[in-house]
């Protein structure tokens, strides 16, 4: 097994030992990149993932939301 593989599945592991439950890591990566688009008011990456089929209620591992994280930035 090459390195970059072992490594991705490792993040995986890892990714769902942190969240607790059975989701597609991928999935969880893809939230998580939405929260962090919605924190830094990017529009058109908050919109490309929406368009995308991301849950705009996805929650980080605090269990903020896109709008919360926004929101917390200042973001209007």
């Amino acid at each position: 097994m090459d390195i970059s593989k072992y490594q991705a599945e490792q993040e995986e592991e890892l990714m769902l030992k942190r969240t607790g439950n059975k989701k597609d890591p991928r999935v969880i990566l893809k939230e998580l990149r939405f929260i962090e688009a919605c924190f830094e008011g990017n529009v058109s990456i908050v919109k490309n993932y929406l368009l995308e089929g991301v849950d705009p209620n996805c929650a980080n591992e605090h269990g903020n939301t896109g709008l919360m994280e926004a929101a917390l930035n200042g973001q209007k």
